[in-house]
Parts: structure tokens; sequence; C-alpha cells
């Protein structure tokens, strides 16, 4: 995996923190404020991928990463999400990170076992210990998601 990729490795496991702070966020003042931010630099951030992905149709990463953010959204974007999510796959086979967010993508529209399958397709294509462990926590929590806590347990 190139530098780049291990940088946006990088970013999409920080945006990923950052969206569980934004799902976690409580009542209180501070967090709502807090969380108001975060919505915010997510919304700029949105924004500016979406200039990226028109200006560059062939920027892998970018489509990526607008296709993992629209995943923040939920359902009603989940659609969006995936087209861009595909395009990514299309332009870099090899590009596991958007598998794996692929897989979310069908598990958080109701397509679970279409989720499965991509996920099984993403495996393979992380060789570092880090990927690794990021991708068996993240497939452990879709597992979780709906329901297979059998399956969840053993990744």
């Amino acid at each position: 995996m190139s530098t780049a990729r291990g940088r946006l490795a990088a970013k999409l496991f920080a945006g990923l923190v950052v969206l569980l702070l934004v799902v976690g966020m409580g009542p209180c003042l501070w967090r709502a404020r807090r969380g108001s931010a975060i919505r915010r630099q997510l919304i700029r951030e949105e924004r500016d991928l979406e200039k990226i992905v028109e200006a560059e149709p062939h920027n892998v990463e970018a489509h990526a990463r607008l296709g993992n953010l629209l995943l923040a959204h939920g359902a009603a974007s989940s659609e969006r999400a995936i087209r861009l999510l595909r395009r990514a796959i299309e332009l870099d086979p090899d590009y596991g990170w958007a598998y794996k967010d692929l897989a979310a993508a069908y598990v958080f529209s109701g397509d679970v076992d279409m989720g499965m399958e991509w996920m099984k397709k993403a495996e393979p294509l992380f060789s570092k210990d880090t990927e690794k462990v990021l991708y068996y926590l993240d497939l452990g929590a879709l597992c979780e998601h709906v329901g297979q806590f059998d399956k969840a347990v053993v990744a």
C-alpha cells in the first residue's frame, strides 16, 4: 500500500472516531456544542470532497472518503454512498477500504447478505497487521449491528 493510502487510512480511521464521538454525544451542553462543531466540520469536509469528486472524477480516495462520510447520514444517503464506493472500486480494485465501507453501506441500507459478501471480498486486500485489526473490528461491529453475535465474537 502506498504512503498516500496509509495516510488516507489514518484519516478514515480518524473520521470514524469523530463519527463515533458525534453519535455518542450526550445531552450535556458542552458535548452538544462540541458535537455541533464536529458536525460543521463534517459538512465542510463533505462539500470539499464533492468539489474534488467533480473536478477529479478518477480520484479513488475522494470517492471512497465521500462515500464514507455519507454513511454517517444514514439510510437516506446510503444509495449515493454505494454508488461512490462502487466507483472507487472500479477505479482501483485493490483499494480494500472502499470494499469495507461498501459492505457497511449495504448492511445499513438493509441488505445484510450483500454487505457480508463485500466484507469477504475486502479481507484479502488488507496485508498489514494494523489494517487487518481495523478490518476485523469493523467486521465484528457489522455482525453485532445485524444481531449475528456468534460471528461478531469470532471476528
